[in-house]
């Protein structure tokens, strides 16, 4: 591994600007889609510096700012109309290039690529399986679910240029990235699933690397070196290994949160700053979230809450709530301690960084976007969209632009903040 990068992992921890000078330096001699990659290897090998400047890295956007922003943000509305656009979640947004991807029916959605300039039809559409993920400045997907199998690529996102393809047996069920490591999900249920990890770097793309029969209905996330499993009935978690594929441990995610019996829901997050366990029950009235080690699985911490409601795990941040039964509640995601409160009406989708928490909210008078300061929830900007009509929401965060987009048939409204 480049010393160099180990380095500016170090040096990240008391002096982020002066590490963000250097990786832009680092982009420019080595490439980003290769910066992307290396950073990401010293996040699996547990620099926790480095994984959170990963995380924190926009995949179109800029190296974001050092320091969070003030009040004073600049709100830059852009609207593209065309009539071939259809409502779909925008992946990413940069100044002259949006991605975007739209879930039609299971097992099958579009990505499309827009240049706002230039709307009348788009730079590159593809085909996926419903799931796409980012190998740094690139787009990896499925191709749409056949029994017979079909095709993971890798694409260049502003191109569409097929950088890497691998051909997979079976149906794809699931599809994640991290750094040079990507994970399927194949099988047919009720039967066993199996998860190959395959290598997602340029060389040797979709070189099998391991493979491991699991049971059909666990959810599968990448965070932090592991593979993460959530089975439930009952709620059970696993951690892989990602490089060998060895069981490192398992825990029940009720038996220290919620009895099983109370589980209406169990969601997990794992990310490069660690592991997010969330579990509900309806009948109990209350919900757990808390944080696991992911070296161990033991609980970091704990905090108990109503029901209901998906939490928004940023690098910095868990925010608890949507809005219609109490204010938002930040938690610190180190320590689990409430970090700030906020009242808002109820929103229909958010994302928080480790600067903004972006929120997007559906009303009767259209939808509206609003963005908090992710260290204290103070409001910075709260605006319409334009669009009419019962839009597809979408909320983006980088460290300090964030992204809310609302999208209808033949309509596409983006607010991009910058501080």
């Amino acid at each position: 591994m480049d010393e160099r990068l180990r380095a500016l992992g170090r040096l990240a921890t008391h002096d982020r600007e002066a590490s963000w000078a250097r990786l832009r330096a680092l982009a420019r001699a080595r490439g980003r889609r290769e910066l992307h990659l290396d950073v990401a290897r010293l996040a699996r090998e547990g620099d926790v510096a480095a994984g959170e400047a990963l995380a924190a890295w926009s995949p179109l956007g800029p190296a974001p700012a050092a320091e969070p922003p003030g009040r004073d943000l600049v709100a830059t509305p852009s609207v593209v109309a065309a009539p071939w656009l259809d409502p779909m979640t925008v992946l990413a947004a940069g100044p002259d290039l949006w991605i975007g991807h739209r879930g039609v029916g299971q097992g099958w959605g579009r990505l499309a690529a827009i240049a706002p300039g230039s709307p009348d039809a788009p730079r590159w559409v593809a085909d996926t399986g419903g799931a796409a993920a980012w190998r740094g400045d690139d787009v990896v997907h499925a191709t749409p679910r056949s029994r017979a199998g079909g095709e993971v690529l890798a694409r260049d996102a502003r191109t569409g240029e097929v950088l890497g393809r691998t051909a997979v047996p079976g149906r794809v069920w699931a599809l994640a990235v991290e750094g040079d490591r990507g994970l399927l999900k194949t099988g047919d249920p009720p039967g066993a699933a199996r998860l190959t990890c395959f290598d997602a770097g340029e060389d040797d793309f979709g070189r099998a690397l391991w493979t491991a029969d699991v049971p059909f209905v666990d959810d599968v996330h990448l965070g932090g070196g592991r593979v993460l499993l959530l089975q439930e009935g009952p709620a059970r978690v696993q951690a892989l290994d990602l490089d060998t594929g060895r069981p490192l441990w398992a825990r029940s995610a009720g038996a220290d949160l919620l009895p099983d019996a109370a589980l209406d829901t169990t969601l997990l997050f794992a990310d490069a700053a660690g592991v997010v366990l969330h579990a509900a029950g309806v009948a109990a009235g209350r919900g757990v979230t808390a944080a696991l080690d992911p070296r161990s699985g033991a609980i970091v911490w704990a905090r108990d809450h109503a029901a209901g409601g998906r939490p928004t795990v940023g690098p910095s941040v868990v925010v608890l709530g949507d809005g219609t039964s109490g204010p938002l509640v930040a938690l610190d995601r180190r320590s689990g301690a409430v970090a700030w409160e906020a009242a808002t009406p109820p929103i229909a989708a958010a994302r928080a960084s480790d600067a903004l928490v972006v929120l997007a909210r559906a009303g009767r008078g259209g939808p509206t976007a609003a963005v908090l300061d992710a260290r204290t929830g103070a409001p910075l900007v709260d605006l319409a969209l334009d669009v009419v009509g019962s839009p597809a929401l979408s909320a983006l965060a980088s460290a300090s632009v964030g992204v809310v987009a609302a999208s209808t048939p033949g309509r596409l409204a983006l607010v991009r903040f910058e501080g």
